[in-house]
């Protein structure tokens, strides 16, 4: 098949070996550069469209993948966009409902990228701004109550978040950790146990790490360490291209990688349901 690749016609083409059609080449390549696999007991999440997961366990590795959605990559959210000059990526509300917010770049705002997102849904809980439902509170102290119009709380002038991207974000969070859940079960730990939680993604390091335990993007109970890793896959496929031992890391992960597939078991929507509120 031409698939178009302007590259010498000797060059060979290296793929990244891949656990099953749903959990890919990328959290198999993301593993081996983070070196997850070294751990006694933890998890693995790459936040994508797939949110692809995995969980350790004395050597023993359980993979699954969830459709979490493009919301926590900012897509399909009113003002969101990619991790650009501009995108809001940091957001806190403090105790006197002062807002901070920083923009990539320092640049105006122009709309608010995966990191941005996750931590504007977890000050505005934080806040009780949003109710643990994901509905907005009506009684709202009269600092921030302004900003709150048409189901909209906005930002700045014109940058917002609606009703609906905060929908968008309990069904992404919550297929996330109701997939924690099962994988964890099935591989016979709690999230209590787990010592760190290794988060790759395109939306980079600057998510605080405590407005993903408030949203419940993985599940209540877990008191480890969390380790932002950036855009894992791409790492990993480098490491692999120059490195053989790298590439055969890669093959012995995936040969060492059981699937869970989550379409399978019964529970999983009621699993799913009891996580979408934060």
């Amino acid at each position: 098949t031409d698939v178009n690749l302007k590259v010498n016609k000797e060059a060979v083409l290296t793929i990244t070996p891949s656990a099953s059609s749903y959990v890919g080449g990328d959290i198999v390549a993301g593993i081996m550069a983070s070196g997850f696999q070294n751990e006694k007991q933890a998890i693995f999440i790459d936040i994508g469209t797939n949110g692809e997961l995995a969980a350790l366990k004395d050597g023993k590795i359980i993979c699954t993948s969830t459709a979490a959605g493009p919301a926590l990559e900012g897509m399909n959210i009113d003002c969101g966009c990619r991790s650009e000059e501009g995108a809001i990526d940091s957001f806190d509300i403090d105790e006197n409902y002062n807002i901070a917010c920083n923009t990539i770049g320092g640049a105006k705002a122009i709309g608010i990228c995966g990191s941005g997102l996750i931590d504007i849904a977890g000050a505005l809980v934080k806040r009780n701004i949003l109710m643990e439902s994901g509905r907005w509170n009506k009684n709202l102290n009269p600092k921030i109550a302004s900003r709150l119009r048409d189901k909209k709380f906005y930002i700045t002038e014109d940058i917002y978040i609606s009703q609906k991207d905060i929908r968008q974000i309990q069904l992404a969070k919550g297929a996330i950790a109701a997939g924690l859940i099962m994988m964890l079960e099935e591989i016979g730990l709690t999230i209590e146990e787990i010592p760190v939680v290794y988060i790759a993604g395109a939306f980079g390091y600057h998510i605080n790490p405590n407005n993903i335990k408030i949203i419940g993007l993985i599940p209540n109970g877990f008191s480890g360490e969390i380790k932002f890793l950036g855009n894992t896959s791409l790492e990993g496929s480098r490491l692999a291209l120059i490195n053989k031992d790298c590439l055969e890391k890669e093959n012995e992960i995936k040969e060492n990688m059981e699937v869970l597939e989550l379409s399978l078991k019964e529970n999983f929507q009621d699993v799913f349901i009891s996580q979408l509120d934060f």
